[in-house]
């Protein structure tokens, strides 16, 4: 292992923590990601949905109502269910579109998730009591929150609020049923409890779901991004920031990461940070890592981008091979004070120790 090898190793090695540092993800991906996941559930809502239009007419057709008009599009419930296909139809082909904010996607996925279950009650009000509508609204309501719960990326509290908002008819149309209902076999207070009860179960289930996925997509490293470099894993930590390995997205070429945190990015630790990097770009000892980019994300993350050579260290080396030969020990000992030397000339490295004695 060469002295270059040997002062990479000492930038980047450091004391370990078992907590997860976060790095801010580039606002540009996350946009997209979420317009990606906001088109696939109106998608596979409305796709769904479709589905059981057709299916329904294929039912009556194969078994025709005994009571009730047929099934033809001029049909109240027909019609609501036609609308709420719209609605999920103009949200799939907005969130599409590239050019769309964050606050816009936001705000199609609310308006659409919270319309279109508002049209599938009035779709079920409109339907025979036989067929229980209370029940088959729930079971719709369940459905959608738990599909947007698994594929958008959104906060608990925000689903939360959107399923609530969602779900609220449930109680209503179980009143309106009972209603209708005669004789009835339970009693008002019985048919809107159970309905208010299975609808906290779907928004605590869609909650409890977004919060998971919430925090898995906050917690992996190895996905996150930075600017045009993908993270993968930590490879040290020290007191100036910590350290990556990482893979440029066009040139696919290898690279180590050095990161200065928010959460560090004080006034005086910016200014190391920056002179660090800017002395380490002006060594030109083969022996000492190339400086290849330095920059800030939108988020006020400090980063420098270097070379990275795939080896072991002198500690893991001497601990698994044994002590090494002299002059092989000396080789590597010249590499490394040369490489060190260059640095302290230009004031990277500063002596603070007392001279040296002799043994």
């Amino acid at each position: 292992m060469s002295g270059k090898e040997a002062a990479r190793r000492l930038q980047c090695r450091g004391a370990e923590t078992s907590a997860v540092t976060e790095v801010p993800l580039d606002s540009t991906g996350e946009r997209d990601f979420m317009r990606e996941r906001v088109a696939l559930y109106a998608k596979a809502t409305l796709l769904a949905s479709i589905g059981f239009f057709f299916a329904g007419f294929a039912i009556e057709a194969l078994w025709p109502p005994r009571v009730g008009p047929p099934a033809t599009l001029s049909r109240p419930d027909i019609l609501f269910h036609l609308a709420a296909c719209a609605v999920l139809l103009v949200v799939w082909l907005a969130s599409r579109r590239p050019g769309l904010s964050e606050s816009a996607l936001h705000a199609f996925d609310a308006a659409g998730t919270v319309t279109a279950l508002a049209l599938y009650a009035l779709m079920t009000l409109n339907m025979p009591e036989a067929w229980r509508p209370e029940m088959l609204f729930l079971l719709i309501v369940m459905a959608i929150l738990l599909t947007r719960g698994a594929l958008v990326p959104s906060s608990p509290g925000r689903t939360a609020w959107i399923s609530a908002a969602a779900a609220a008819p449930s109680p209503l149309i179980a009143a309106a049923v009972y209603a209708l209902r005669t004789p009835p076999e339970v009693s008002r207070g019985q048919s809107v409890a159970y309905a208010t009860l299975w609808a906290t179960l779907a928004i605590l289930l869609s909650t409890l779901m977004s919060f998971v996925t919430f925090r898995l997509r906050k917690s992996v490293a190895h996905a996150r991004r930075l600017g045009q470099y993908t993270l993968g894993e930590k490879l040290g930590e020290g007191g100036m920031g910590i350290v990556y390995r990482a893979e440029h997205e066009m040139l696919r070429r290898p690279t180590a990461i050095k990161l200065l945190p928010p959460g560090r990015a004080g006034e005086e630790s910016l200014k190391r940070f920056e002179r660090e990097v800017q002395l380490t770009a002006r060594l030109t000892n083969p022996h000492t890592i190339s400086i290849y980019d330095f920059g800030r994300t939108p988020d006020g993350l400090f980063y420098y981008v270097m070379e990275y050579l795939d080896g072991v260290d002198l500690e893991t080396l001497v601990a698994e091979q044994g002590p090494m030969a002299p002059g092989r020990a000396v080789r590597i000992l010249r590499q490394v004070c040369d490489a060190l030397a260059e640095a302290h000339g230009i004031g990277l490295i500063t002596g603070t120790s007392s001279p040296p004695t002799s043994s």
